[in-house]
This record gives C-alpha cells, sequence and structure tokens, in this order.
C-alpha cells in the first residue's frame, strides 16, 4: 500500500515499498500552469534531504524542488516524453 507525505512548498513523495516516486501537487500544478520544462536527477545521484533535488519551469514561474528524504535516484523519466502538463 502506497503512502503520500506533502512538503509545505507542495512536493510529494508517495512511498511504495522502498520505491518513491516524487511529484507536485494539483494545487501547484494548476498555479504554475503549463509546466514546459522538469529538471530532474540523474540516475545514482544523491538526494540530500532539505536540499534543492530539480525545478519545473512554467510560462508563468520557475520554482526549485527540495527533498524532504536523503536518497539515491534510481529512475528518470523514459525518452517516450510527453509534455509534463499532459501526465
Amino acid at each position: 500500500m502506497s503512502k503520500i507525505y506533502y512538503a509545505p512548498s507542495h512536493e510529494y513523495v508517495m512511498v511504495d515499498g522502498n520505491i518513491g516516486h516524487v511529484g507536485i501537487s494539483d494545487y501547484a500544478q494548476k498555479a504554475l500552469g503549463n509546466i514546459v520544462y522538469v529538471d530532474m536527477p540523474e540516475q545514482g545521484d544523491d538526494v540530500t534531504a532539505g536540499e534543492e533535488f530539480g525545478a519545473v519551469e512554467s510560462v508563468k514561474a520557475a520554482e526549485d524542488l527540495l527533498s524532504g528524504k536523503r536518497c539515491c535516484a534510481q529512475h528518470q523519466r523514459g525518452s517516450d516524453r510527453q509534455p509534463a502538463s499532459a501526465q
């Protein structure tokens, strides 16, 4: 069973076993509008709790993504990319 943990800055991590999937809240997505670019860590990069690990850019603004836990990036979006707002 998955658990979802939200940060006050609207990032979340959905934990399923020992895998965490990160994202931003629906509120943040609506506030940003059309998302045009997402910067995420490369596979194998360390992610440190409380530090920036990526960014989301939209036509309205750019926002840093902050990690709530220390972890190691295992996967990133594949080559079958769609516009981020379409997912």
